[in-house]
């Protein structure tokens, strides 16, 4: 038996390497978005006032980046490279849980599956937070699982608080599966009435908190500008520029119609792919014409989708789907741990194989293939800026969020970032005899003010790199102001 485990560990071992391999060697170097720039800026200089990064800050993931940067010189890869070693650790957890509940080598099988989904891979090799972030949630809850299942053991409820503690020092969003804290310090005093274990927990729980909270206050300067800006990014994110509910266009139904169906299945489980699609419709249909047995401990994880997935739906910004990210593998550890739940047999046996293993390789072709394309096409950010770098000094651009790339490439022409019609009309009076550019960002937002642009604007050129990376600017068009236009 230990030397059956020996394998088992070897294997893992191994397929971990490959995995650390490929994404460290696809790992991207382009801060293309306005938060990657952020993040990058950061690297060399902390400073929340900058925006660098933005607030709350992304202590630990930012430490980590420094950590790698130090040997390469390259922030944003810095950053890919941290997402890409934490991601690969988080293959330990998965394969804990798992093979908790069915035979080692299947559950192998499922970390792997989980590893190779597509947008993982890709999310995994980005300079974002996110997919650090969610490697350590899984570490969260393997602890969970194991304190549930063990109440008497203590450390591993103070492990949990803790990982917990990195996962908001690194994505402050993630608050809500929280709750899956409260489930277990609940169940643990319910069982033992002994209210000064549950003190014990909640003050290492702020301790564990405020190691990082407090960092960000010494930056800051002190509490009263910490709070100050803590403030003005929830204002700004719930009223202006945040995407939640409160600023969206779309109504609730909508954004839950969105949130589901494109960004959390057809996105973020499926890769947009329909033969993976087909594949895991195969293993669903396999599933529950086998009857499998829903355990217990599988309603933590439930809890803790149904929270994030209620939060995402209110608080955040559903045009980019890389906030569903932790879903995703929660959900696939739910699917999983199903199909390893179905009563043994060996045919049962070689159909999960046969249907796992494909799911993981199509999986890992998609997004290897993915990477591959990332990594030698241009975003399409840059290759906007390299555009109007070629055109003569007397071109100017009016843009949305590209102007925090411009910033960050030290772009050589003039560019301003605009929202509204009236003031775009001030700022042409300085630019008489020069070129006027605006990207479809910009018409879009004037479309929304009543302006009519089909008139004022000619199509000039489209910039186009993989939407998976960020879906709003993998698309950049570029109009250019009508100089024969007389329309006031």
């Amino acid at each position: 038996m230990e030397k059956s485990k020996t394998i088992y560990i070897l294997a893992l071992v191994l397929f971990g390497a490959f995995i650390l391999f490929i994404r460290t060697s696809f790992a991207s170097s382009y801060a293309s978005t306005w938060d990657m720039v952020d993040f990058s800026l950061a690297i060399d200089q902390f400073d929340l006032f900058m925006m660098q990064p933005h607030f709350p800050g992304y202590p630990y993931f930012i430490f980590m980046g420094m950590l790698v940067n130090a040997g390469i010189d390259d922030p944003a890869q810095s950053l890919s490279i941290v997402n890409g070693v934490l991601m690969t650790t988080a293959i330990i957890p998965v394969f804990l849980y798992l093979g908790k509940r069915m035979e080692y080598w299947l559950a192998i099988i499922g970390a792997l599956v989980v590893q190779s989904s597509t947008y993982i891979w890709i999310m995994s090799t980005q300079p974002m937070s996110e997919a650090s972030a969610v490697a350590l949630l899984l570490w969260f809850v393997w602890a969970l699982d194991v304190s549930l299942r063990n109440p008497e053991k203590l450390r591993f409820s103070i492990l949990a608080s803790f990982l917990f503690s990195l996962v908001m020092g690194i994505r402050l969003s993630y608050f809500p599966l929280g709750i899956g804290l409260l489930i277990v310090w609940w169940i643990r005093w319910r069982k033992t009435r002994e209210t000064s274990i549950l003190i014990l927990e909640t003050g290492l729980f702020l301790l564990f908190q405020a190691i990082w909270i407090n960092g960000l206050i010494v930056s800051a300067g002190g509490i009263s500008s910490f709070l100050e800006l803590s403030v003005a990014f929830t204002n700004g994110h719930f009223s202006e520029w945040g995407g939640s509910v409160a600023t969206s266009n779309l109504s609730l139904l909508e954004r839950f119609i969105q949130l589901t169906f494109v960004n959390f299945i057809w996105t973020g489980v499926l890769g947009e792919s329909t033969v993976t699609g087909f594949l895991m419709l195969l293993l669903v249909c396999l599933i529950f014409s086998r009857k499998p047995a829903f355990e217990k401990s599988a309603y933590l994880i439930v809890l803790l989708m149904i929270t994030y997935f209620i939060w995402a739906l209110v608080g955040q910004n559903i045009e980019k789907p890389r906030h569903i990210l932790p879903l995703v593998p929660l959900f696939m550890i739910i699917f999983i741990n199903l199909a390893g739940s179905i009563k043994r047999s060996k045919w049962n046996s070689v159909v999960l194989t046969l249907t796992l293993v494909p799911l993981m390789m199509i999986q890992s072709i998609q997004g290897i293939s993915h990477l591959k394309e990332i990594k030698t096409q241009t975003p399409a950010s840059y290759q906007l800026t390299n555009y109007m770098s070629e055109l003569d000094d007397r071109s100017v651009i009016f843009t949305w969020e590209e102007e925090r790339v411009f910033d960050y490439l030290h772009a050589p022409f003039y560019y301003k970032k605009v929202y509204r019609y009236h003031l775009f009309k001030e700022e042409m009076n300085h630019f008489k005899n020069h070129r006027i550019f605006v990207t479809d960002r910009v018409l879009k937002g004037f479309k929304i003010q009543g302006v009519e642009v089909s008139t004022r604007f000619r199509k000039v050129k489209t910039f186009q790199s993989n939407h998976l990376v960020d879906p709003i600017y993998s698309t950049i068009t570029l109009y250019e102001w009508d100089p024969t236009n007389k329309t006031p």
